[in-house]
């Protein structure tokens, strides 16, 4: 909760007039924590898709369906997976 917390606080601050901030890059890191294995192949495809196309949004965009992907096929708990889910939803 307190990452889902975390994650939404830097999505849309208050101090960018709710704009926009840094929430995939908090997302990374709350979800590196939580699920280190999905968390790390979704990195992978960022950086492939980043360095491919050369358009970080798509590369973003494609590694948080990743991470909501791969938390299920790793059998992550049920609970941490849904959450994946929505932040994927949320980056969409």
């Amino acid at each position: 909760m307190t990452g889902l917390a975390a994650i939404l606080g830097h999505t849309t601050s208050i101090f960018v007039r709710f704009r926009g901030g840094k929430g995939m890059a908090t997302a990374t890191g709350v979800f590196a924590a939580l699920l280190p294995w999905p968390a790390a192949i979704a990195f992978s495809v960022f950086l492939t898709i980043t360095w491919v196309t050369r358009y970080v949004s798509l590369g973003s965009l494609l590694g948080a369906l990743t991470l909501a992907g791969s938390s299920f096929l790793f059998s992550a708990p049920p609970l941490l997976a849904w959450a994946t889910v929505l932040v994927a939803t949320l980056a969409v």
